[in-house]
């Protein structure tokens, strides 16, 4: 079997998935090389580990995760920068001790080549035998151009990853959209937000820290952690700002805290309590509702060093401007529910009040018309009793005054005596025909226009008349018509009430 041969196979085989790819590209090295155990190790820069993707010849309980000190896929090939490795004889060297797989497997030969993707050593493809084994030139192409399959394959695979990442993160920011559409409460939404996230985000830590401007402190308001890892927010509550001037400091001018390492971080409060808790790297994305300082979003690490790329800050900041837009739209409603309680409030309580004053004013109007009435009958009473008076006092000067002053007059006086009583009569002449003279109005009209002149005469309007007396108003004007008629009051300037004030006294 020739080598365009084997390789026209190989290509008959592979499948649109990258990862089933990997392990069809492990399965053909083993067969092309003719060896029992081929294995594609991976390698996490960021977790310091390599995992076994695709193996064949290893037992079934085979972890495929190990440290890479000692392993001679790291030492030997991931080190070796795209150059083949090939060793005879592993007896000979310290790997019989040290791999743990070449240890408990008894592998004897290892060959192995590096792959790598945009010249970053990415892992490697190796092939181990139980026998003693010195691999030839076309064992080394074989190695060199499947490796290449395999970096082709990764490359696809870590397109294929960022897409299906893009996808999940994306569906994040939709999921917490929808919630952030209606609030509840602060609080229960900030911890679904965190929730959500926690399914999507590669993190160990999320926490939101609110600042009280009051105080000058901030609290861990919500927090989601990695199982295994002690949660530490009960320590951490009302916190001075002044204990962080550094950390505080970037977060109040809207700066992000960003570190692969905390071991970059500058000495001092935060750095202490970031090693406390086990801190490899962070990211802290400061918050700001309605333009205030709200507080911050962190993100925390724990196992290994991670490398913040711009796209995961982008996201995470859309999600923080997610997170305070909706904020200060739940703090604008609570304000708008708030002032309409007050308003509907207040309106209540003005409605009371002025019910109250409509009583009172019912109950006061009530007293009037009584008084009204009451009024306009004492001063029908008063008025009687006025004419009366005067008809008695002028029939008493005629009859009793009059004729005791005729006969002095008779009587032989000095000059001056008689000049005074002809003037006490000239005067008790005219106080009697004055009196005489005097108009009598309840006696001019009938009684109901003598009711109506004096409800007139104590200011009561033609409404008021025709309730009192359950009459029109139409009946009422009939009547002031006929009133003024009856006391010759022809000039319509002339005020009707003003002239029974006048004329009518009492």
């Amino acid at each position: 079997m020739n080598a365009s041969h084997d390789h026209s196979s190989l290509l008959e085989r592979l499948t649109s998935d990258p990862e089933k790819n990997i392990h069809i590209i492990v399965k053909y090295a083993a067969e092309a090389i003719q060896t029992p155990c081929c294995l594609y190790n991976r390698y996490d820069q960021d977790k310091h580990i390599i995992f076994t993707p695709a193996c064949i010849g290893l037992p079934p309980d085979f972890g495929g995760a190990l440290r890479p000190e000692g392993s001679i896929c790291y030492e030997k090939t991931l080190n070796s920068e795209g150059c083949i490795v090939a060793i005879e004889d592993l007896s000979a060297t310290s790997y019989v001790k040290r791999d743990p797989i070449i240890k408990q497997n008894g592998f004897r030969s290892y060959l192995g080549c590096s792959v790598t993707i945009g010249g970053k050593v990415w892992g490697s493809l190796c092939v181990l035998d139980t026998k003693k084994r010195k691999f030839d030139q076309i064992h080394v192409r074989t190695i060199t151009g499947l490796s290449k399959a395999l970096s082709l394959e990764e490359e696809r695979n870590q397109y294929r990853n960022a897409l299906r990442q893009r996808l999940e993160w994306e569906k994040m920011l939709v999921d917490i959209s929808t919630i952030a559409i209606s609030i509840e409460g602060e609080k229960s939404f900030i911890d679904g937000c965190i929730e959500r996230m926690q399914k999507t985000i590669d993190v160990e830590g999320i926490f939101i820290w609110k600042h009280n401007p009051v105080a000058d402190t901030v609290s861990v308001l919500s927090e989601w952690i990695i199982e295994g890892h002690i949660s530490q927010k009960d320590e951490l509550q009302d916190i001075p700002t002044s204990m962080f001037p550094w950390g505080m400091g970037l977060m109040r001018q809207n700066k992000l805290m960003e570190y692969e390492d905390i071991e970059e971080v500058p000495e001092g409060h935060e750095k202490q309590i970031m090693r406390a808790m086990g801190v490899k790297s962070i990211l802290m994305i400061p918050l700001f509702v309605n333009e205030e300082f709200y507080g911050t979003f962190g993100f925390e690490v724990y196992s290994h060093h991670r490398k913040w790329l711009d796209e995961d800050i982008y996201i995470l900041r859309t999600v923080s401007q997610i997170i305070t837009k909706a904020i200060e739209h739940h703090i604008a409603e609570k304000s708008l529910e708030e002032a309409n309680q007050e308003l509907e409030q207040r309106v209540k309580e003005r409605t009371k009040e002025l019910e109250g004053k409509q009583k009172e004013l019912e109950k006061m109007n009530k007293m009037l018309m009584e008084t009204n009435r009451a009024l306009s009958a004492l001063a029908s009473y008063m008025e009687r009793n006025k004419k009366e008076t005067e008809r008695h006092v002028a029939r008493s000067i005629n009859n009793r005054l009059m004729p005791i002053v005729k006969r002095l007059s008779k009587e032989r006086l000095a000059s001056r005596q008689r000049a005074d009583v002809d003037l006490l009569a000239s005067q008790l002449g005219e106080l009697a025909r004055g009196l005489e003279k005097a108009k009598d109005i309840p006696s001019m009209l009938s009684p109901a226009e003598a009711r109506i002149a004096a409800m007139i005469k104590n200011g009561l309007s033609a409404r008021d008349i025709a309730r009192q007396l359950s009459i029109s108003v139409e009946t009422v004007k009939t009547h002031r018509r006929n009133i003024r008629k009856k006391l010759g009051l022809q000039n319509k300037d002339i005020s009707l009430a003003t002239y029974l004030h006048t004329k009518w006294e009492g």
